[in-house]
């Protein structure tokens, strides 16, 4: 098996400025775990899983980073 038999075709993104409240809804909407993350001209600057999203803010406080 490879990855072109797993993938889903289409591609949901969120910008650098959603809310946290936006992706989780798309994410619970859509049925996905995962979302590539673009900015203001559309370029990709990262991706933002269901991980980073439940687990993402106690990690952050416990580093203290803004990053």
């Amino acid at each position: 098996m490879v990855a072109k038999e797993l993938m889903r075709r289409e591609v949901y993104t969120v910008r650098e400025d959603a809310t946290v409240n936006d992706l989780v809804d798309l994410m619970v909407r859509e049925h996905i775990h995962g979302c590539p993350v673009l900015d203001a001209e559309g370029a990709l600057v990262g991706v933002v899983t269901q991980q980073d999203v439940f687990l993402g803010g106690s990690t952050r406080a416990a580093k203290g980073s803004d990053s």
